[in-house]
């Protein structure tokens, strides 16, 4: 049973036909409306060249990094990316039974790959090692391992929700 209200909060205010008829078409009197803005994501995908998605995480010497606001890329650049060339000579023996990327030295390499890109919440790769995969998980960022060849385009689907994880391509 609705009841009548005789008095009203003074932190209420009421609106007539023709108010609410304005503030829903967009036209308001007395009331501003803040578009809400979406926060500012940052994308990051291995490259050798800076337009198409590296087949190895480790080996590819750039990020490229896109900036995406509203669902739309606002910024690129390019940052270098320590990879096995930086690291010659420092492969260390893995435990029996212990994968590739899981040892000391290679969990140290990961956080100083990681560490360019830490302002990103996704990467993407076209292959890379499981070690390197999880690692970048433990660091807050989102690997997704790819088929898309072109960073745009790879970018565009991960936008609209349709791009496929594909962690066969992971070793």
């Amino acid at each position: 049973m609705l009841s009548r209200v005789s008095e009203v909060p003074a932190n209420v205010h009421i609106l007539g036909t023709k108010a609410l008829k304005n503030l829903v078409s967009g036209h308001s009197s007395g009331f501003v409306q803040s578009p809400v803005k979406e926060k500012p994501m940052k994308i990051a995908a291995i490259t050798d060249d800076g337009t198409t998605i590296s087949q190895h995480f480790g080996r590819a010497p750039y990020y490229a990094v896109l900036t995406v606001e509203n669902g739309q890329i606002v910024k690129r650049e390019l940052r270098d990316k320590l990879g096995h060339q930086h690291f010659a000579g420092q492969e260390a023996e893995h435990a029996p039974g212990q994968r590739h990327g899981y040892d000391p030295a290679s969990q140290d390499r990961h956080a100083r790959m990681a560490a360019s890109i830490a302002d990103c919440q996704v990467l993407l790769c076209r292959g890379m090692g499981w070690g390197a995969y999880e690692s970048m998980q433990q660091y807050g960022i989102r690997p997704i391992v790819t088929d898309i060849v072109e960073i745009e385009e790879a970018v565009q689907a991960y936008l609209a929700g349709t791009i496929v994880g594909r962690r066969e391509l992971l070793h």
